[in-house]
């Protein structure tokens, strides 16, 4: 999941829903102004799935995606509840 995430990222293969709530939108284009946050999220999304398959690896995998998870996890809750259990 973290790897198709972070390569969408770089890639664009998924398209943006058409019925994205204004506060998310305006936080989207806000992070994307960044030039330089996006790649480094998308890279830290591939590097951390790809240490989470391999067994050996996969705590430390955990803990680098541990951080992006709290950002998706407050950036719903904080601008969108409506969306969560």
């Amino acid at each position: 999941m973290f790897i198709n995430a972070g390569l969408n990222k770089f890639l664009n293969y998924i398209p943006v829903p058409d019925d994205m709530p204004e506060a998310m939108v305006k936080l989207t284009t806000a992070l994307m102004s960044i030039s330089w946050l996006m790649p480094l999220i998308a890279t830290v999304e591939i590097v951390g799935g790809i240490l989470f398959i391999i067994p050996k690896f996969r705590a430390l995998g955990a803990i680098i995606i541990f951080p992006i998870v709290v950002g998706i996890v407050l950036t719903h809750t904080i601008n969108e509840p409506s969306g969560l259990p």
